[in-house]
């Protein structure tokens, strides 16, 4: 019996100290995702904040479409001024905080920081699939107030971008005004990983094939040449 309740006091040690664990170091990163009434939320939460001015523009990098109700603030903005105040109390993502034991993904989206954060709705919204629940999304998947570059590591195939994107049956290519995504090496990363992976990619304007591969595979040799050296 004296055994027995050691053995329960360690099991009941252990659940305690998981329960501690923040949420993302106990939910695999496939999972972090959210839904379509999150992205109302959070779409309503962030014009609230926008509107009253919450959210102003950086003028060491200005933006000249902040102030367009179209555009509106980057998601470098948004993410300083609107995320990691409103998830540091929780010590985890936005999509964490709203699905504490995660959701698993349908639907990956690669994009730019740069672009406005109602233009990434409203392209998100467009092209989101109709049979797809849960989707991923960087900037609210991932735990802002941490130190996102600990935590990608030197492999990406271990980053929690791969982890996601590999459990996807879509990705959503989000273009923007400001900046071609494929100057960024994590979007030609992900754009070789979903063409490996066979995922249904879907765009603003359906391109042809060859239109697809013209933009796809030269940000692909570009990813291969960086991650060799």
């Amino acid at each position: 019996l004296k055994r027995r309740g050691t053995q329960g006091g360690r099991r009941g040690l252990r659940s305690m100290c998981a329960s501690r664990q923040p949420t993302h170091a106990r939910v695999d990163p496939s999972r972090w995702c959210i839904t379509r009434r999150d992205l109302d939320d959070f779409e309503r939460e962030v014009r609230e904040m926008y509107k009253a001015g919450g959210i102003p523009d950086d003028p060491a990098h200005p933006n000249e479409l902040h102030d367009h109700p179209q555009f509106g603030p980057s998601m470098y903005r948004v993410t300083e001024c609107y995320i990691k105040p409103r998830t540091l109390a929780s010590g985890t993502s936005w999509a964490l905080m709203r699905n504490p034991e995660g959701l698993p993904c349908d639907v990956f989206v690669t994009h730019c920081w740069s672009e406005g954060v109602f233009e990434f709705i409203a392209k998100v919204r467009m092209l989101w699939p109709w049979n797809a629940k849960h989707l991923y999304c960087c900037f609210l998947s991932n735990p802002q107030n941490t130190d996102i570059g600990a935590m990608l590591g030197d492999d990406p195939m271990g980053s929690p971008f791969a982890s996601a994107l590999v459990r996807a049956r879509y990705m959503l290519v989000i273009p923007n005004r400001r900046q071609s995504l494929y100057g960024r090496l994590w979007c030609v990363f992900e754009a070789h990983l979903a063409l490996q992976c066979g995922l249904d990619t879907r765009m603003p304007r359906r391109p042809s094939a060859a239109m697809a591969a013209r933009v796809l595979l030269p940000g692909c040799a570009l990813f291969a040449v960086a991650f060799a050296v």
